[in-house]
C-alpha cells in the first residue's frame, strides 16, 4: 500500500505548479499544508529484499549450505564473506532449466530437513565417473563445486590471500576485475 501512495504522489508532482498557481491567483493566502505530502520510509520498512531467482527459504538454505561447505579459515574467506549465495542466485537464474530445477529441488529439501551431516551424507560417497544416480546427491556435488569455485574466485578470497602473503604466507595473488 505504501508503494501505491508513493507512486500516486510522484505522478501528481507535474501538476503541482499549476495547482499552486491557481490557488495563488484565486486567493491571496497560500497554505503549505494543502500541498501533497510524500511519506518517507526506510527501505527495509517497505518490503523484504528480493534475492532474485530463489525464494526466501531456498536462499536461506543456500546460505546455510555455503557456510557449511566453505567456512572462513585463517588463510581464506568464507563463502558468506565472498557473497557466494548472491552470486549463485544470479548464476543459476542464467543456467539451463535442468540446473535450475536441480537446485530448486535440492534447496527445498535442505530447507525442510536442515543442513545436517545426515543430509550432507551423499557427499561422502565414493566418486565415480558416471556420477550419482540420486538427484539430491547430484545437486550436492554440483553445489559443492559451484560454491568452492565461486568462493575461491571472489574478491574476498583474493584479499584474504593477500593478507596471508603480507604475513609471509603463500597465496596465488591473482584476481581479475572486470573492465565495466
Amino acid at each position: 500500500m505504501r508503494r501505491r501512495r508513493v507512486l500516486q504522489t510522484v505522478l501528481g508532482l507535474p501538476a503541482l505548479p499549476a495547482a499552486a498557481a491557481a490557488q495563488t491567483a484565486g486567493s491571496s493566502t497560500y497554505s503549505v499544508d494543502s500541498l501533497p505530502k510524500l511519506r518517507i520510509d526506510a527501505p527495509d520498512a517497505i518490503g523484504e529484499g528480493h534475492t532474485g531467482f530463489f525464494s526466501a527459504a531456498q536462499f536461506k538454505a543456500l546460505a546455510a549450505l555455503c557456510e557449511s561447505m566453505a567456512p572462513a579459515t585463517a588463510a581464506s574467506a568464507s563463502a558468506l564473506d565472498a557473497e557466494t549465495p548472491e552470486f549463485l542466485d544470479f548464476l543459476i537464474s542464467q543456467s539451463p532449466e535442468e540446473t535450475q530445477s536441480l537446485y530448486r529441488a535440492g534447496l527445498d529439501r535442505i530447507a525442510r530437513e536442515g543442513c545436517t551431516p545426515a543430509v550432507l551424507a551423499p557427499l561422502t560417497e565414493a566418486w565415480t565417473y558416471s556420477g550419482p544416480a540420486d538427484d539430491f546427491a547430484r545437486f550436492l556435488r554440483q553445489a559443492k563445486q559451484d560454491i568452492l569455485q565461486a568462493t575461491f574466485n571472489s574478491r574476498a578470497q583474493a584479499e584474504a590471500s593477500a593478507k596471508v602473503r603480507r604475513r609471509g604466507g603463500g597465496g596465488v595473488g591473482y584476481y581479475w576485475r572486470s573492465l565495466d
